[in-house]
């Protein structure tokens, strides 16, 4: 990298401890840096940041077991800006910072993801407010708490094809412990998305998005079940406002996508091994409608009560698996559907209604597939 402008006085103070009879005491004092520009270039993922109108003001820079005050501000090349106050102790590398991050270009990050992410193109604004404390002689004893605003999200799979788009998220955050795997969040508020999932005959969205790691079927469960078990987690309010997800079938005959757009999701106190009250509600197609509340803890199935509402959905919006599997089209048909559902230990006690009115089907057609249809 470059530094293009400095500006500043260093003042060196040497003391001898009297405690420590022959040990000198260094101290820096009054480090400025003002109106630098700095390149950072990460040659093995061919990445790159330049750093403009960088400030450094450090009034005093210990190398024992004090605490240095050190600011810094900057500039992204590619758009944003960051301001960081930090105390560090040098002698016991502890650290204490803040920072406040506006509106950063989440597309720097995106050589870093290379290896585990097949995308194109990764858009996206990020602004927030940080505190962060841990040491740097346990790197992983971070605690941190603030918010964070992700805003005008693009995502798209490495074909250009759309993948996830995200008008606003909002996080939060009461308390990280990466030490305990303790995460506890006020709040998580997303506000208007589209997620694009395909199936195709060879895999789907997500395999198609990962690159493929291997592993063992044992290694793998082991490693969820450890995750699953040590994780604490607290989100005191989530939702979920103007969502939409279009699932596409690529292996029937004739392609088949399917919205299901407005959706609507919120919960309160979502915890680990509680049962967390939920309400969704949707819209299916062009008319249809989804409802669905109850409690449920997703991480355990084994206790819930759900109830859901599917009304005036439009059967032949699913056409193309009828006539590739039975090799009828339907024409018309409008669907409701009703379901009770409890779960006590594993044991499940439903009630459902289903009502299909005015049913048509079109005529048999000749159909070319796996299946053998006479």
């Amino acid at each position: 990298g470059r530094v293009e402008a400095i500006s500043g006085l260093f003042i060196v103070i040497f003391k001898k401890d009297k405690k420590e009879k022959g040990k000198w005491k260094v101290d820096l004092c009054n480090i400025q840096i003002e109106n630098g520009n700095l390149v950072y270039q990460d040659a093995q993922v061919g990445s790159s940041f330049g750093l403009n109108n960088l400030t450094l003001g450090i009034p005093r820079l210990y190398f024992d077991d004090n605490n240095s005050d050190i600011g810094l501000d900057f500039d992204f090349e590619q758009g944003g800006k960051i301001a960081l106050k930090l105390l560090y102790d040098m002698g016991k590398g502890d650290y204490d910072m803040k920072l406040d991050l506006s509106k950063f270009q989440i597309d720097a990050v995106k050589p870093y993801l290379a290896k585990s992410l097949n995308v194109d193109q990764l858009q996206g604004l990020l602004t927030g407010k940080l505190s962060l404390k841990g040491s740097l002689q346990h790197i992983l004893n971070i605690m941190a708490s603030g918010n964070l605003n992700l805003q005008q999200v693009k995502v798209t799979h490495a074909d250009k094809s759309p993948l996830l788009s995200v008008n606003d998220l909002k996080l939060d955050i009461d308390k990280i412990d990466l030490e305990h795997k303790d995460f506890q969040l006020n709040g998580i508020k997303l506000n208007g998305f589209d997620f694009y999932y395909d199936n195709f005959a060879e895999g789907n969205t997500f395999s198609k998005l990962f690159n493929k790691k291997k592993k063992s079927e044992e290694s793998a469960k082991t490693e969820k079940q450890e995750k699953s078990a040590s994780l604490k987690y607290l989100v005191k309010n989530f939702s979920v406002t103007n969502g939409r997800v279009v699932y596409t079938d690529h292996t029937l005959g004739t392609k088949m996508s399917y919205p299901v757009s407005q959706i609507n999701i919120g919960a309160k106190n979502v915890s680990s091994g509680n049962p967390v009250p939920l309400s969704l509600d949707a819209v299916l197609g062009k008319a249809g409608t989804l409802t669905c509340s109850g409690n449920v803890d997703v991480m355990d199935l084994s206790n819930a009560n759900l109830k859901v509402a599917i009304k005036n959905l439009d059967i032949s919006d699913f056409s193309p698996y009828a006539l590739h599997f039975l090799a009828y089209p339907v024409e018309h048909g409008i669907l409701s559907f009703e379901s009770e559902n409890v779960i006590v230990n594993n044991m499940l006690n439903s009630k459902n209604s289903l009502d299909i009115y005015k049913p048509v089907f079109g005529n048999k057609k000749r159909v070319i597939n796996k299946l053998f249809i006479p």
